[in-house]
């Protein structure tokens, strides 16, 4: 059978924003890790993982018409400020308790470079 099409975001997307992100002019390295050492990457069964949900909205914000002059610390920084609410407002174990509140700090660098 022939493949079903591919459903479209609904973003307008500004192409110099994603060659800003993507095809830099000085090679970069992003290293990302979705909760600091000692923390767990939260999720729930409807959403999913906190912080992939957050950096895929935050990628399609700053990918669309809607922004200029990019970068991936504006991106990684929305990112972890909206995972970092997202797990305080979530229990992680039962019973619900402030103590059981999820604790999730996403960490990233960006190196110059290869």
């Amino acid at each position: 059978t022939k493949p079903s099409g591919t459903k479209s975001s609904g973003v307008q997307w500004n192409e110099e924003n994603i060659r800003s992100l993507f095809l830099h002019k000085n090679p970069i390295s992003v290293l990302v890790t979705a909760a600091a050492e000692g923390e767990r990457a939260a999720s729930e069964d409807n959403f999913g993982g906190f912080f992939t949900y957050y950096l895929k909205t935050s990628l399609e914000a700053h990918c669309s018409k809607l922004k200029s002059n990019v970068s991936w610390d504006q991106v990684l920084q929305q990112a972890k400020t909206q995972t970092i609410a997202k797990a305080k407002g979530t229990y992680c174990d039962k019973p619900k308790i402030p103590q059981n509140l999820c604790k999730q700090n996403p960490v990233y660098t960006i190196v110059s470079g290869k």
